[in-house]
């Protein structure tokens, strides 16, 4: 139930960030139908997530509203069987190269982009 309240909190804070971004963005340049339809993807990724997780555990989804026969279980524990080393390193790796990687690109590219106005007389 912990991890269903963080991970809905996250959605819930992705949904308005997103929303903001792209009322930031759409005043100051046109957002492309790509762009649009990767945004649109981006928005519904954190929800399959909570869904498909929910239909696993389904008993402690619903017992985080007060609904079913569980209690809802707020501990955090360790796995019993936790993932293999070669697993986290091969994850961790990947997330570096294609979440990381390309973010840090996009800011340099937006430092280098980023001009102060100046503003006569001042």
């Amino acid at each position: 139930a912990a991890l269903f309240a963080v991970m809905i909190a996250g959605a819930a804070v992705h949904a308005v960030t997103a929303w903001i971004d792209v009322q930031y963005a759409s005043a100051r340049r046109d957002i492309r139908p790509v762009e649009q339809h990767m945004h649109s993807l981006l928005e519904v990724l954190p929800i399959a997530a909570i869904a498909l997780l929910a239909a696993a555990y389904w008993d402690q989804f619903i017992a985080l509203f007060g609904q079913g026969d569980a209690v809802a279980d707020f501990s955090l524990r360790p796995k019993t069987d936790p993932l293999p080393p070669a697993y986290l390193t091969g994850l961790l790796v990947t997330i570096a190269l294609f979440v990381a990687a390309p973010y840090a690109e996009e800011l340099v590219r937006c430092a280098r982009a980023y001009r102060p106005r100046r503003v006569p007389g001042k």
